[in-house]
């Protein structure tokens, strides 16, 4: 996000910390036109992206009760009778009972610290390293992720990847003794098979919730609310609500089919998972490309310039960064940069806006040196600037 460059919120005209030479001058304002107002609150770390998966559902209203109807008793078989089976139990398979015992082990419990609240998601146990599998959305721009088992303390969980044109994160604890949860072929997944869904729904307390329905349709597409379009989805009636984000669908074998995502807002008992071989190929290779470098750290307060402001401020250029201030010692500073600077470009990438600037960073890590343009009222400059790590890395 945009924060990975900003540290504290102060206006455009608070005085820099390393000044300004005084044969630059901004063109005179006719009017009091300033800079947008100091933010309120920014610190580090960044930004979080909000987590609105899935969308709060429609209320629903259940029929009424139908009147009881007596049918006749079966009659009693003249043969031996058949070994009963339990409530929940398929013939010859697992009770639902049985496999919530089964997967338990395997289903994590994550909470997440952001800047603007705390949120809750599910995970799913992948191997004995301490690897799980969930949602990217539910950890986006986390502070804070800790993670906890049945019968386990809470442990802290870092961020090994993301994926997130599919939506999937890895992330990584410490505990010894993890039981990975199964995986089976979803390849193989039929329209109208029972499945069940298993999460910390709500974030209610005593457990995960468990929830019971069937397949829906299969190789679904639907865009998320950031515009990412997830396809190759399962759609179950499987009850999915905040909280469900990243923990397993399963088969009546207790095995793995998806990885529940996102609820359809306007409809009932629509949800959708992300198909289990597709979410384990990925997950395999996250894990095997290792733990991703942090963003570089540039150590500023920036704006966004758009036309409207330029116009206002008699600006020769109608895009880029402004920086508002300076993280003093940081790299921008000690390579001379100022206040009131704009950053149009970065190693040749235009930089139009912050959503650029960060972007930027995510693939430039710390002691990279960077050659950033930068407009200083009628001057263009260029500074090369060594990347610091992130202070909150």
């Amino acid at each position: 996000g945009a924060a990975l460059v900003g540290v504290v919120a102060i206006s455009w005209g608070t005085a820099d910390v390393v000044p300004t030479p005084t044969a630059i001058t901004f063109p005179p304002t006719p009017t009091a036109i300033t800079f947008p107002p100091t933010p309120t609150a920014i610190t580090l770390p960044p930004t979080p992206t909000a987590i609105t998966f899935p969308p709060t559902p429609t209320a629903i209203t259940l029929p009424p009760t139908p009147t009881a109807i007596t049918l006749p008793p079966t009659a009693v078989p003249t043969t031996a009778a058949a070994t009963p089976v339990q409530e929940g139990q398929q013939s010859g398979g697992l009770s639902t009972a049985d496999i919530v015992d089964r997967l338990a082990p395997s289903v994590a419990h994550i909470a997440v610290v952001a800047r603007t609240g705390d949120g809750v998601g599910t995970g799913i146990v992948l191997d004995t390293d301490g690897h799980i599998l969930t949602n990217r959305h539910v950890v986006d721009g986390a502070v804070e992720i800790r993670v906890s088992l049945p019968g386990r303390d809470v442990y802290d969980a870092q961020v090994v990847r993301e994926a997130p044109e599919i939506d999937l994160a890895v992330l990584r604890v410490e505990p010894e003794g993890l039981v990975p949860a199964e995986f089976g072929d979803s390849d193989s997944v039929r329209v109208g098979q029972d499945v069940i869904a298993i999460g910390h729904a709500l974030a209610l307390d005593g457990g995960p919730t468990v929830s019971k329905g069937v397949v829906s349709a299969l190789d679904r597409s639907i865009a998320s609310s950031d515009g990412t379009e997830l396809t190759g989805l399962i759609q179950t009636d499987a009850a999915i609500n905040f909280g469900n984000s990243g923990g397993p669908l399963v088969d009546l074998s207790g095995r793995v089919i998806g990885v529940n995502t996102i609820k359809a807002a306007d409809a009932v008992s629509v949800g959708f998972a992300i198909n289990g071989n597709a979410a384990l190929e990925m997950a395999q290779l996250l894990i095997a490309e290792g733990p991703h470098t942090p963003p570089g750290f540039l150590g500023i307060v920036g704006v966004n310039i758009t036309p409207a402001l330029a116009a206002a401020l008699g600006l020769q250029i109608e895009a880029g960064v402004g920086i508002s201030q300076l993280v003093v010692g940081g790299p921008a500073q000690r390579a001379g940069m100022v206040a009131r600077d704009i950053i149009v470009e970065m190693n040749g990438t235009t930089i139009p806006d912050l959503g650029a600037l960060s972007g930027f960073l995510k693939d430039h890590p710390a002691g990279e040196v960077v050659r950033i343009v930068a407009v200083r009222g009628t001057e263009t400059l260029v500074f090369d600037v060594t990347l610091d790590q992130r202070p909150d890395s």
